[in-house]
C-alpha cells in the first residue's frame, strides 16, 4: 500500500510501535492522527529525511502535538516546512507531483477539517473512477 496511516494511542512510548525504517516509509503518504499532546509522538525521526513539508490543519498543531513540537525543539523540523492544508487546497499545487514523493499529513483533530478533506478525497476518487 502507498498510504501509511498512524493512529496509535498506547500506554507505552508510541515510537516503539512505529517503524523507523526509511525504506518502509519512502514514497508513502503518512497520515498521523494519534498524538494530541506535546509529550506524545507516533512518527519516527526517519520521516524528516524523506519529506520537505508537513501538511497541518491548524497552526497550533506545531505546539499541541509532540510529532511536531519535539522535532521543532530538536531542530529536525522548522516551522517554515509546515503548510496549512487550507493554503495547500487553495494553492492549485500539482497534486501528482506532491504525491510522487513521501508526504506527511498531521491532524490534531479538527472535525470540520476532517469532513472537508473527506469530501475532497471522495471527489477525487469519483473523478478517477470515471
Amino acid at each position: 500500500s502507498h498510504t501509511f496511516i498512524v493512529a496509535l494511542v498506547l500506554t507505552h512510548r508510541i515510537l516503539d510501535s512505529t517503524p523507523n525504517d526509511k525504506e518502509l516509509l519512502r514514497g508513502k503518504c503518512i497520515i498521523a492522527i494519534g498524538s494530541y499532546t506535546p509529550e506524545m509522538r507516533e512518527i519516527p525521526d526517519a520521516i524528516w529525511d524523506l519529506t520537505d513539508k508537513v501538511y497541518i490543519e491548524l497552526p497550533y498543531a506545531c505546539e499541541e502535538s509532540g510529532d511536531l513540537s519535539q522535532p521543532i525543539a530538536e531542530g529536525r523540523l522548522t516551522e517554515d516546512r509546515t503548510v496549512l492544508m487550507s493554503n495547500y487546497l487553495q494553492s492549485g499545487a500539482d497534486e501528482e507531483e506532491i504525491a510522487a514523493g513521501t508526504t506527511y499529513f498531521k491532524s490534531v483533530g479538527m472535525a470540520l477539517f476532517d469532513i472537508c478533506v473527506a469530501q475532497k478525497l471522495l471527489a477525487k476518487s469519483k473523478e478517477k473512477q470515471q
